[in-house]
């Protein structure tokens, strides 16, 4: 995604963004939770009728992947007994 979505999209995507790109990991799993709950709350005024467009529903969509990607490492390190980068 590229800067214009921080304009596009500003209910959801720096949360977006700054999930994507935290690095400390004692702090990840905060902004994952920031960023689900802001676009849960978009999709949600979406769906009382403030229709949006579709390619912010792609990019919601996107992010939602992004994000779950993001859980699923973290998850699998974690199982393995590994430290997650970013940790100490």
């Amino acid at each position: 995604m590229k800067n214009r979505e921080v304009d596009a999209y500003p209910e959801w995507f720096p949360q977006y963004k700054a999930a994507m790109l935290e690095l400390d990991r004692t702090q990840l799993e905060q902004r994952i939770v920031s960023a689900h709950a802001a676009i849960t709350e978009r999709v949600r005024r979406l769906a009382q009728g403030d229709f949006g467009t579709s390619e912010e529903r792609t990019a919601m969509a996107d992010a939602l992947n992004g994000l779950a990607a993001v859980e699923r490492v973290v998850k699998t390190i974690r199982a393995r007994g590994q430290q997650v980068p970013g940790s100490a």
